[in-house]
């Protein structure tokens, strides 16, 4: 059992989407367990459940899941008080088993800045500090295309070029740069420095 928390507009219902449909199914349609919409609007007003298959393959996997979707804190229309009283009481009633774990979501190029640390404190405050015991940090608006991939490698060139000016070191430092590696070495340390 888990729960989608994080800001508005970063794709908790996308993720969870991906998590309980087959992935010829996501690719045709995004929307085959919870409505998504594109641009910082909130389009999840209350929390859902559903339960499916992991990653929807039924007789590939025995495991359930169940996913809860919630409203994004931060949301357009100011309603975070209200959010966090359905997460709490949601969490309380646990219809569907007690929640396992919390998917915290974030674009993967996001900062871990003010806003994420008051939400995640407002978290903490109604869980507990046995929070952290059932937190997962999940990053999405992160593609792996040749096109994505040209991107990072040219904002890289962009960013070093200070600390590399020849243009050819630059170019091998940014090629054998584990972005991936990066971002998560950089949430990591700002989370332990956080709890």
């Amino acid at each position: 059992v888990v729960m989608a928390v994080g800001p508005t507009g970063v794709g908790k219902s996308s993720l969870l989407n991906a998590l309980l449909c087959p992935t010829e199914y996501t690719e045709e349609d995004a929307d085959c367990h919870f409505e998504t919409g594109s641009g910082l609007n909130s389009v999840t007003r209350d929390i859902e459940w559903r339960e499916g298959r992991w990653l929807g393959e039924e007789g590939v996997h025995n495991t359930t899941l169940v996913a809860y979707d919630t409203p994004g804190l931060g949301d357009t229309f100011g309603r975070d008080p209200g959010t966090l009283k359905q997460i709490a009481e949601t969490i309380e009633a646990h219809e569907r088993g007690h929640v396992n774990a919390f998917l915290f979501t974030v674009k993967a190029e996001e900062r871990f800045d003010q806003r994420l640390q008051r939400q995640l404190r407002v978290l903490e405050y109604i869980f507990g500090p046995g929070i952290w015991d059932h937190f997962i940090l999940t990053f999405t608006f992160y593609g792996f295309t040749r096109g994505e991939k040209k991107l990072r490698l040219k904002k890289c060139m962009k960013d070093m070029k200070s600390q590399f000016p020849d243009k050819e070191e630059r170019r091998i430092f940014c090629s054998a740069l584990d972005y991936e590696k990066e971002i998560l070495s950089e949430w990591q340390e700002a989370l332990s420095d956080f709890t």
